[in-house]
């Protein structure tokens, strides 16, 4: 499956839609923002809120939780997934995203991009070699807005999953939006 992350021009809050290969609407992403917390809720096409991803305040690497559905406010108790920023090495930025699939089992994807954050590949480690690539985030560079696509190779994660990473990765790479 492809998605198309087509974020506006000039907008103060993050406020676009994610198209799939033939320009319909799957999911559209709205913002919200309090003193040092940052909160994106991805909807359905049809406006109904799937997750709320909010930052937590670290001093270092960024970190983010997942919850299913809306959540009021900025503060989370139980997170399906976490997200989080990892140590950059010479020309290699780092991040992982941790949840519990449908069968119980806790899974880690390591996310791994260039420095200059255009071409970003999701993988699980856990999985054989030849298995490992799941997905690929891509920055397209003569685009006005910021464009990226995504491009999932494994069903079996849910695409939003993909989704907010690939929204995550947009946000590490733009430290100050």
């Amino acid at each position: 499956m492809k998605l198309l992350i087509k974020q506006k021009y000039f907008t103060l809050l993050d406020d676009f839609s994610i198209f799939d290969e033939n320009q319909q609407t799957k999911f559209k992403v709205k913002g919200e923002w309090s003193f040092f917390k940052k909160k994106l809720v991805i909807f359905d096409a049809q406006g109904v809120p799937l997750y709320s991803v909010i930052s937590r305040f670290t001093l270092f690497f960024r970190k983010f939780d997942v919850a299913i559905g809306y959540v009021d406010g900025f503060n989370l108790e139980n997170p399906v997934a976490k997200f989080r920023e990892g140590l950059h090495w010479p020309f290699r930025r780092r991040a992982y995203f941790e949840f519990v699939d449908e069968g119980g089992v806790s899974r880690k994807l390591k996310v791994t991009g260039s420095f200059i954050g255009f071409n970003w590949k999701i993988k699980d480690k856990s999985l054989p070699k030849n298995e490992q690539l799941l997905a690929k985030v891509n920055k397209k560079i003569f685009k006005i807005a910021d464009t990226y696509t995504l491009e999932t190779f494994d069903d079996k994660i849910p695409a939003a999953y993909y989704l907010i990473i690939g929204l995550l990765i947009d946000t590490m790479h733009h430290q100050g939006h």
